[in-house]
């Protein structure tokens, strides 16, 4: 959201940033930048590209008297964008936020009259200087094992060891010395040693036997990774931060952690791009939805549903044609205009006939009213032969804050973290024995039981000899084009 004020208060607002400066600047937040770096900064933070472009939009909002630039509201969020913008650690949003505090217009203070807001200390603060751990090789072991521990106090050593012996392979005693590699599981410096100096020095946890990086290691390590954040960290997260703009429905995480590795690592911008974006699969597929729901005029303000109908075949049906097959999708929820689609053999295999709005994209695309959290869609399904397939849908959308483009999709595998896919594509069937596979001597209803769409997806499901029903719940998360897109070549 942009910041909007009036032009009579630009000059004013330059005034206000200049004091701004001075109080980063004496509270060393702001170190060797010039003032028309640090005016672009705050032009950013308010929504624009520069101060130029803020300067020339603001001119032009001749008839707004808006003098109010630091609310309740948007404080933390500037706050949060300055500290992107100086690359400087997370502990310093709330230093920030008191250096903005330290200079609001008597007008902004009025606003912030009912707030807790942190002050800069006007008293000698005490420093704790940090120097690390008593040894270098108590150093190595803590860089090694961030920015994830994840181990025990019995694995780790041992582990350990034996990247040190992986390490030493080829070398001579004296490089093996030189690069602090002489540490063994039994004899000299021991890595049992060096986990548990980590431990009673705080910079490991040992809690329930499991190791994890402390609060202070952590801190310790981030500050050395990027050198206390200088000029050559802020220049390589400032060039990051330019293109991860250019990711579609994806934002800067507040946690530094992995961009700070990457940078650890020697990645260049461009390469930490590849890990944190989305591959080409999903970057080609999100051109071809946005085309297709620009195409189809849809209200960029309600979000959209996409789902891809789907009727598996049984063996023997394979060459029947998808003119020859019946769709029609009704809902007490969203309005479905059956017009708008046509069925097609979406996959090279042919045991599968899909319904799709157009070539480019498999499937269809729906409008959610506001306040809809439930959507209940009929897939009436009719063969040549008059074989009937009726299956139900169950749709709950877990929404969050997010953009009006909100997407939601059936057709999407969803993970969570190292996870197996938590959810399978709602395929209509009827040949029972061919998609769920008894094996052996296992019966059918065995092999309907064992299956991941049974009792986590499907609620209920029966075939006699003219139709079959399928009744399935999914809970849909906002993901934004991950994989399961099967783009039509």
């Amino acid at each position: 959201m942009q910041l909007v004020i009036g032009a009579d208060h630009l000059i004013t607002l330059k005034k206000q940033l200049y004091s701004l400066y001075d109080t980063f600047n004496t509270n060393t937040l702001l170190p060797q930048k010039k003032k028309m770096a640090f005016l672009n900064y705050c032009a950013s933070s308010f929504g624009y590209r520069n101060w130029d472009d803020f300067q020339r939009t603001t001119l032009g909002h001749k008839s707004n008297n808006t003098t109010k630039v630091f609310t309740p509201v948007n404080i933390d969020y500037i706050a949060r964008s300055l500290r992107f913008s100086f690359g400087t650690d997370e502990a310093t949003t709330d230093l920030i936020k008191a250096c903005i505090v330290k200079v609001l217009s008597i007008e902004e203070q009025i606003e912030f009259k009912d707030c807790v807001l942190p002050t800069l200390d006007e008293e000698p603060m005490v420093i704790e200087l940090e120097l690390g751990p008593k040894s270098y090789h108590e150093m190595m072991l803590l860089e090694y094992l961030w920015p994830y521990c994840n181990r025990t106090l019995k694995d780790g050593p041992i582990e350990y060891s034996k990247y040190m012996a992986s390490q030493r392979k080829g070398l001579s005693k004296e490089e093996i010395s030189k690069r602090g590699l002489d540490v063994y599981a039994k004899k000299g410096i021991t890595a049992n040693s060096l986990f548990k100096g980590l431990i009673d020095q705080g910079y490991l946890n040992n809690e329930e036997e499991r190791l994890t990086i402390s609060d202070r290691g952590d801190w310790l390590c981030r500050s050395t990774f990027t050198s206390d954040y200088d000029e050559e960290w802020l220049k390589w997260f400032s060039s990051f931060q330019r293109l991860y703009k250019d990711i579609p429905h994806k934002s800067i995480s507040d946690d530094w952690t992995l961009y700070i590795n990457a940078y650890r690592n020697g990645q260049t911008p461009e390469s930490a791009i590849e890990l944190f974006g989305w591959g080409r699969l999903y970057t080609d597929a999100f051109k071809a939805i946005k085309s297709e729901v620009q195409s189809l005029k849809l209200d960029n303000e309600l979000a959209i549903l996409h789902i891809h109908p789907t009727l598996y075949l049984s063996s023997s049906d394979y060459g029947t044609k998808a003119k020859d097959v019946t769709l029609h999708l009704s809902s007490t929820d969203i309005d479905i205009d059956n017009a708008t689609f046509k069925l097609n053999k979406p996959y090279p295999n042919k045991s599968y006939i899909g319904a799709s709005t157009s070539k480019n994209v498999n499937g269809i695309f729906l409008s959610i009213p506001p306040g809809i959290d439930d959507v209940n869609i009929l897939m009436k399904w009719k063969l040549p032969s008059g074989f009937m397939v009726e299956h139900r849908l169950n749709l709950t959308l877990i929404k969050s804050n997010i953009k009006p483009e909100h997407f939601f999709s059936v057709d999407v595998q969803s993970y969570k973290g190292d996870e197996a896919a938590v959810m399978v594509a709602p395929r209509s069937i009827y040949a029972l024995n061919e998609y769920f596979r008894p094996v052996d001597d296992e019966t059918l209803e065995e092999a309907i039981s064992r299956h991941e769409r049974f009792g986590s997806q499907i609620n209920s499901l029966a075939r006699d000899k003219i139709s079959c029903s399928i009744s399935e719940t999914l809970q849909l998360e906002y993901f934004p084009f991950l994989e399961g897109w099967m783009l039509s070549k």
